[in-house]
Parts: C-alpha cells; structure tokens; sequence
C-alpha cells in the first residue's frame, strides 16, 4: 500500500491516457465485493454491479476502486468484466496498485479537487476523463494494440513513491513523464516496484534506454554520449 497525498493522485490520474470507471465502497459490508482473482496475480476483481461500464475498453482504460471508509484508492488497468451471475458484472483490475491517502481530513484546493473526481454525486458507477482525453476520439479498434498493464501501473506506482517530478530536469507535466526501470531492472521479470524505478522527462527516458546517457546511485545525470554532445550540458552534475 503506497502513501500518496491528494495532489499526487490528482496528478497520476491526470496523466492517464484513458478513461476511468470510478466504483465506491460506501457501506463495510461491501468490502467482500473486491476480491483478488486468485488465477491471476495482481488481478482484483470489482463487483457487483448491475450495469457493465459503458467508456472504458479492455485494454484502453482503468479502473478506481475507491473505499470510502478507509480512505484507500485501488487503481488498475481495465481488464474486461466477468459475469457474477444473473445481471451482476465484476471490473477486472489488472495490475492493481493500492494507494492509501496520507493527507485525509485535511481541507485543501488538490484534496477537494480529488473529491471532486472520486466523491461525484449520484449512482456508485461514475466516470473520470483524464485532461485532453476524449472518449469520442478514442473509442477506435484497439484491440490489436499489445497491452502491458503492468506498465501502465508501474508508473503510478513510480510517479506516486518518487513524485511527478523529472529526477535530472525538474519537469512536472505529468503528460510529459514516463517511469522509466533502472539499469539491471525488467518489468518483464517483474521488477516493478516503486523502487525499481524513477521518473524521467520522456525524451531523456529514451536515452536513457539505449545508453546515451548515465546516471549516478542518485539518479543525476553525469555523463551525455557524443550523439547527445552539448545537449544536456545545464543539467550535467559536476
């Protein structure tokens, strides 16, 4: 469970790329309703509902699974929902982070703009558009497009533990962040925890993958390769 502040969420979610579903646990008796798969790990399973939700697609959305109560945020790719029984459906959450809200209470701008996201009024149901994502613009044919879950809440995880921060230029726009694994970690060997890797402004992401450039055990940047000579040089570390 990862301690994340309202302005940090607010960030995370806005940096998506598709649409949430958002689902709320409002009464105790309901927390049996979200359930590990146990075929899958990581899998969560978020039922059960009477309606199967209408603006996300497998593989191009996410699921928020938010328990009032607690003040505990679940955070999944989508994954298609599976049949309860007569006309009930489960979410599936692939890759599931839990977030837990360290500044609840406290009365701030961010923390009543995340109210404002996962407290909307009427069903239990309700949907979150991430800033510049249109479902219009979006609902095409993607299921051909290879999904890696698991990435996608890598960087939540990265981006929530580390902050929406570029570790060598300061950069803050989240839709200009990507979490980026350390030397000697594969998310495909399942190297992703929070600590496996750092926030990087994409461009130095990139090279950063194919060895244009170096890090130190701080994450500063102290060499550039020739190809990238006098490009990095104000945020070379001395």
């Amino acid at each position: 469970m990862l301690p994340v502040t309202s302005s940090e969420l607010v960030a995370v979610l806005d940096s998506l790329d598709a649409p949430i579903v958002i689902t709320k646990n409002i009464e105790a008796d309901w927390s049996e309703n979200f359930r590990p798969d146990s075929s899958v790990e990581g899998r969560y399973l978020d039922g059960f509902w009477a309606t199967q939700p209408r603006r996300v697609e497998q593989g191009h959305g996410y699921v928020l699974h938010h328990v009032v109560q607690e003040s505990v945020v679940w955070l999944g790719a989508f994954g298609g929902v599976v049949q309860d029984g007569g006309d009930r459906y489960s979410y599936v959450l692939d890759a599931a982070t839990c977030f837990r809200l360290s500044d609840f209470g406290q009365s701030t701008d961010k923390q009543r703009e995340l109210w404002t996201i996962l407290k909307q009024p009427g069903p239990v149901v309700t949907y979150h558009e991430p800033r510049g994502i249109h479902y219009a613009e979006v609902s095409v044919a993607l299921t051909v497009v290879k999904c890696r879950p698991q990435q996608a809440n890598f960087r939540l995880a990265v981006l929530a533990h580390h902050g929406t921060r570029c570790k060598i230029t300061g950069c803050t726009v989240p839709e200009l962040l990507d979490a980026a694994h350390l030397r000697g970690r594969d998310w495909q060997q399942g190297h992703n925890a929070p600590t496996d890797g750092i926030p990087l402004r994409v461009d130095l992401h990139r090279a950063y993958d194919r060895g244009l450039i170096e890090l130190d055990d701080q994450s500063r940047l102290i060499a550039v390769g020739e190809e990238l000579r006098g490009q990095y040089d104000q945020f070379l570390h001395a």
